[in-house]
């Protein structure tokens, strides 16, 4: 799972735009420990689980299952929800758009500069490219217990 890190800059500038960034960043917050609760059973039952956090401003909700692929685009001024939803499907002779939003997927997966959520410590962990660790940093995913101010927004 790829999701928007709720403490980059970006994340936070989109806040401000919202009409009520409080309401906004309360949402975030939920859907993000939502996630992470329900990542972190699925881990438990013994399913592969990884988890990444990326902190670029997001194009697209992007979620690839099996031969199909489901996508929606970003607009600053809207809600994701509120946005046209495709659904693309994988052939084998064409290829198409499912082949090209896999591949969008794939790359964002692999960048090095995007960290893995370490699920026992609550830690991003970063990597080199060879896959070797570099740094670890804490994640709080006790996102409710930190306010959004406004003013600390960059």
């Amino acid at each position: 799972i790829l999701l928007a890190n709720p403490y980059s800059e970006v994340v936070h500038r989109r806040m401000k735009q919202q009409p009520d960034p409080v309401a906004a960043w309360n949402r975030v917050c939920h859907e993000v420990q939502t996630s992470i609760r329900m990542l972190r059973l699925l881990k438990d039952a013994g399913k592969p689980v990884k988890l990444k956090f990326y902190s670029d401003l997001p194009l697209v909700r992007l979620a690839i299952l099996g031969e199909h692929v489901w996508l929606q685009s970003y607009h600053t001024d809207l809600e994701v929800g509120t946005r046209p939803e495709y659904v693309f499907q994988h052939d084998r002779q064409e290829h198409g758009l499912y082949a090209l939003w896999y591949q969008y997927f794939l790359k964002q997966w692999a960048n090095p500069a995007i960290p893995e959520y370490d699920f026992d410590r609550g830690e991003l962990v970063y990597r080199k490219d060879s896959g070797g660790e570099t740094r670890r940093e804490p994640f709080s995913a006790d996102l409710e217990q930190i306010p959004f101010q406004l003013e600390a927004c960059v």
